[in-house]
Order: structure tokens, then sequence, then C-alpha cells
């Protein structure tokens, strides 16, 4: 996410979205608008210009996202025996929005398809070739020679999916976060430390944005983490069906039968006051606290673990170190 391509589509999105002017107040729709914003910027990294600026297929992508969780929420509670059937009438509104897509991505998919073929048989694309995940994916579809992978229709499928999984992710943590942010603010003067930070990890950098950069943004690290713990995407995670014809035994002895639909509580994890504490409070800098107490000796040592320390110092140094973990670091 440092690529200057994509700085570039986030200022023009964030600009186009929530406007320029600093001193006049304008409505906004926060969700509508973050996707909008990652629909356009993630349009430059999967499609490039201009198509990631056209307004009418950015509605169909982000129309497209929305039906597919829709359908997939009305699908569950379809019995198996009617899926076939009212799968087919559910689906309707994708299919709309997946035949106007294809409408705007079709005709780039032929048109590279004929330029790739041709520098094959004359000279490289080169340094004019396109830079993004469309191209990849046509590359990878002729190397293949299936002649299912390098349909058109399907290039345009898998763009289309790609797109849905990138959108709303980002779009969801975001919304969270800045409603996290301003709700924070007045306790923890979040905003201003936050900016202070990062103006002072540009100015280090010489205004210049890289992997290096963003794990020196320790604060707003720990505010994103801080709140998807509060607002993870649904209250269970990991969901499994046990295949094995036998069920499948706990280490607790516990029997779970073929069938059996699995997943962990995961809402009751974040919210769990043995491992956090005061866990029903936003604290933005919740992590970046347990950041720097990582480097205290008290913290725990390898030693520790692997040596004859008592069981609840043990689960002690874990939690620490569960509670340090970060999520930015320094590239490789």
């Amino acid at each position: 996410m440092t690529s200057p391509l994509v700085l570039d589509e986030l200022k023009e999105s964030f600009n186009a979205n929530w406007g320029e002017d600093e001193f006049q107040w304008t409505d906004n729709v926060l969700w509508d608008s973050m996707t909008k914003i990652f629909a356009q910027t993630s349009g430059r990294i999967f499609i490039g210009m201009p198509l990631c600026r056209n307004a009418d297929f950015l509605a169909e992508v982000v129309k497209y996202a929305e039906c597919i969780i829709q359908v997939g929420t009305k699908i569950r509670g379809v019995p198996e025996l009617l899926k076939p059937l009212l799968g087919q009438i559910l689906i309707r509104p994708n299919l709309k929005h997946f035949k106007k897509i294809r409408e705007h991505v079709g005709p780039v998919v032929e048109q590279r398809k004929a330029e790739i073929m041709a520098a094959q048989e004359d000279s490289p694309l080169g340094k004019d070739e396109p830079f993004d995940l469309l191209q990849w994916s046509i590359h990878r579809a002729l190397e293949s020679g299936d002649p299912v992978e390098i349909d058109t229709v399907m290039i345009c499928k898998r763009f289309a999916i790609v797109c849905f999984a990138a959108i709303h992710t980002t779009s969801l943590t975001s919304t969270n976060l800045i409603l996290d942010l301003i709700a924070a603010d007045k306790d923890f003067n979040t905003i201003a430390k936050l900016r202070e930070e990062i103006v002072e990890v540009q100015r280090h950098n010489k205004g210049k944005w890289d992997k290096p950069s963003l794990s020196k943004l320790v604060l707003m690290d720990s505010a994103i983490r801080e709140s998807q713990r509060m607002h993870s995407a649904g209250s269970w995670a990991l969901h499994r069906k046990v295949k094995a014809k036998n069920g499948l035994i706990m280490p607790d002895g516990l029997r779970a039968p073929y069938g059996a639909d699995l997943a962990i509580a995961g809402y009751h994890v974040q919210r769990d006051e043995s491992i956090y504490d005061d866990p029903n409070k936003f604290d933005p800098f919740r992590f970046a606290r347990s950041r720097e107490a990582s480097a205290n000796p008290s913290i725990g040592s390898q030693e520790e673990l692997n040596g004859g320390a008592p069981e609840s110092r043990k689960a002690q140094i874990l939690k620490d170190r569960n509670a340090a973990a970060i999520s930015t670091g320094p590239a490789q």
C-alpha cells in the first residue's frame, strides 16, 4: 500500500469523496464514501487508469460486492434440497451487476490479450505494459494454455471476485476506525497524537512513505488493532464443518460428529477480561503501551518459557507477548 500509484489514487479518491475545503462542513455518509474510495484505489492496482476512475464501473463493482454478502446470508437459511433452485433466483442481482462489470472489463481483456499475443510474435511490451492485477491474470491464463482460463468471461469473473474481497474488508475496517478515533478523541486526544506521529515519521523519511516508515507508526498500528478488536467482522471466526465420517474427538474428549459446524467465539475472546484489561473500553494506545513494555526485561525471556518457571509465570509471559505483537515491521 506504499506504492506511488496507490498513494496517488488514495489522495485523488479522498479528495473526490470528502472534498478539499478545510473550513466548510460537508455531509458525508461514511460507509458509502469509504466503499467508493477503496473501490477506486483498489481499481488502480487491479485494472489501472482510466477505468479505476469510471463512476459507473465503480458503482457496479460495489453493488456486486454487496450482493454477494446479501446472497450468502440468505442462502444459509435455505434447505439443502432447495438451494440449487432458490440459489439461481437469489443470484439474479449478482448476475446483473456482473454483466455490467463485464461490459467494462471485457473489452480491456480482449485488447490486452491481443497485445500480448502480438508482442510474443514481434517484440516484448516492455515498460509500456500495464502494471496491474488484470495484466498478471491474463498472462497466467495464456501461459496455462487452458481454454477455460483464457476465456474472457472467466478472467472477468476472477477480477470481480478479487474486487469483492478487497473492497469490503478495507471499507469495514476504515469506517469503524474513523468512528472510534472520533469518539475517543475527548479522552485520549487521539487525533492530535496520531497526526503528530504521522508528521514526525514523514519528516524523518523526507516525505516518502514506504514499509520501514509505516513500521514506525506505533500509535496508528495500536489504534487500528484496537478498533479491530472491538469491531471484528463477525462474532464467530474460522467456521469449519466436520468432514471426517467418524467425526472428531477433541483433546478434552468432546466429540464433534460428522457434519457438525465448528467455529471460534471471536467476540468473546476479544472481550475476555483475563486477556485484556477493561476489555469493553476502546483504548487506542493499548497495544502501543504493550509494545513499549515488550522491551522491558520484566516481560520475560525465552529461557523462562523453556525452563522451570511456574506455569502462571509462563502464562503471563505469553499474554504479554501476544499483546505486544505488532502488525507492522521493518522491510525484509
